[in-house]
């Protein structure tokens, strides 16, 4: 079904909404809002279903249509062909390096390109795709397509913004040669396997300077996506003026996806997670404070209408954005305001389901 006026405030999703790109913009079971409903009318969508009637007349006992496994948005066959190359190409490193990392370049091109002609959703999209259980190279997909995004979101040279999704799905190219048992590991790495994970900064920049023709900065990312502004990262303790700008981005990047997709050490969580985490490095100056500010409030403004779960335990909905802290949203909680500006205390932990 395609735009119409059936679907009303109140409505009760049984299938997803698609755009005409294949963006995922709303999940089945959503009940729909007015904010929701203002969204959709900047997009050409589809509707995988019929409209259930507001939920205030629903009985309890009626639940969403189950969608097949294989009505899955047209951009998934393609993250996942991406995701499949990148793993080839990191176990096969030996073999044809130029060649492959050629190909894999061009499979995630299209997937950038798809994900950047919605930028509105596209953090949204790298995030609602089916993932894979080799986390390695689903996390070298993402910090691609992340990077990307904020590329696009600070108004980059397209060149640039395919530069910095390059640099995201090779900078852990060099963990190749660390043993799986370190990098699998799921308890706490000692001091001597900590320094041994290290290396991989190295290992990945020797790979990657072997590459003719490779853009420089491909290998410099996988070098320093580690350092910090301050000195305090690694390998070499660079400060703010020795590290790249495009790297300062890709390490953002690198800790977004790091926090949100579940590792073989820790599950994934929330982006409100994330996004604490960017604001307190930013903040100690470990990280670039303009890239930070410019990537949370893109991913705030996105959230505004939604329920969210507070460290409270109460329920809130994210009401506006302040430009210059917009980690810290103006909430509303039944018919009262919570500005989180004034209140450091409460922080927003999840999305409530």
């Amino acid at each position: 079904m395609e735009n119409n006026n059936d679907l009303h405030k109140g409505t009760f999703l049984a299938a997803n909404i698609y755009s005409k790109k294949g963006i995922l913009l709303l999940k089945k079971g959503t009940v729909l809002t007015q904010v929701q409903i203002d969204m959709l009318d900047k997009h050409d969508w589809f509707y995988e279903g019929e409209p259930l009637p507001s939920v205030d007349r629903l009985s309890v006992d009626i639940q969403p249509t189950i969608i097949s496994e294989n009505d899955d948005p047209p951009i998934q066959q393609a993250y996942d062909q991406a995701v499949t190359s990148i793993k080839k190409l990191f176990t096969n490193i030996q073999s044809s390096l130029k060649n492959k990392v050629n190909a894999v370049f061009n499979q995630f091109s299209s997937v950038l390109e798809e994900v950047l002609e919605d930028e509105d959703q596209a953090i949204s999209l790298i995030y609602d795709v089916k993932h894979h259980d080799e986390v390695t190279y689903q996390h070298s997909m993402n910090v691609g397509l992340v990077a990307g995004v904020i590329g696009k979101v600070l108004k980059l040279p397209e060149d640039q913004i395919f530069l910095l999704g390059k640099m995201g799905i090779l900078h852990d190219i060099g963990k190749t040669k660390i043993k799986n048992d370190i990098l699998k590991k799921p308890e706490r790495l000692s001091d001597e396997e900590y320094e041994t994970i290290k290396l991989h900064t190295r290992y990945g920049y020797e790979i990657l300077s072997e590459i003719p023709n490779l853009n420089p900065m491909v290998a410099i990312g996988a070098l320093a996506h580690h350092e910090r502004l301050d000195g305090t990262g690694y390998p070499d303790g660079r400060t703010a003026d020795e590290i790249p700008f495009l790297v300062q981005i890709l390490a953002v990047a690198d800790i977004y996806d790091a926090i949100c997709t579940e590792r073989d050490y820790h599950e994934g969580r929330s982006s409100f997670v994330a996004i604490e985490q960017l604001v307190k490095e930013a903040e100690m100056g470990r990280l670039n404070q303009a890239v930070v500010k410019e990537f949370v409030h893109y991913l705030m403004k996105q959230y505004v209408g939604r329920n969210v779960l507070l460290n409270s335990q109460k329920n809130a909905v994210i009401t506006f954005i302040p430009y210059e802290q917009p980690h810290r949203p103006l909430l509303k909680i039944g018919s009262e305001f919570l500005d989180l500006k004034k209140v450091p205390t409460v922080s927003i932990q999840d999305f409530a389901h």
